[in-house]
């Protein structure tokens, strides 16, 4: 199952789905067998941090993954995610390899780079 599948059995599965993100996934899976940094880029949210961690999937997962400085977090499909630190820099880890930047597009060509590309294939 590829990265998007999972995303929208996630998002249905919660208990007040985004009907709109999954419509919005649902047509792009249907558009496309590949997806690019551009893509990938326009699925990023921003949400605060404590509504991240309430979710109990993030709560439990990522529980000691954030830093003490992350005010919010930008949430990708596959649960992929960057933090966005009180000092407006971003940062993501990627194993033992980590980037902090100002610039968000910088640290998302990090992360796509080091890990989303092995998923792109859609089908």
């Amino acid at each position: 199952m590829n990265i998007i599948f999972k995303e929208i059995l996630y998002q249905k599965l919660k208990s007040k789905p985004n009907r709109k993100f999954i419509r919005r996934l649902q047509n792009y899976v249907d558009k496309t067998d590949e997806m690019t940094l551009e893509d990938f880029q326009s699925f990023g949210r921003f949400i605060p941090r404590e509504r991240f961690m309430s979710d109990i999937h993030h709560a439990y997962a990522f529980k000691d993954s954030l830093r003490d400085d992350c005010t919010d977090v930008v949430v990708y499909v596959g649960g992929l995610y960057i933090q966005a630190l009180k000092n407006n820099i971003f940062y993501v880890q990627v194993g033992s390899d980590s980037v902090q930047s100002d610039d968000i597009k910088h640290v998302e060509e990090f992360y796509w780079d080091k890990h989303v590309s092995k998923f792109k294939t859609l089908s």
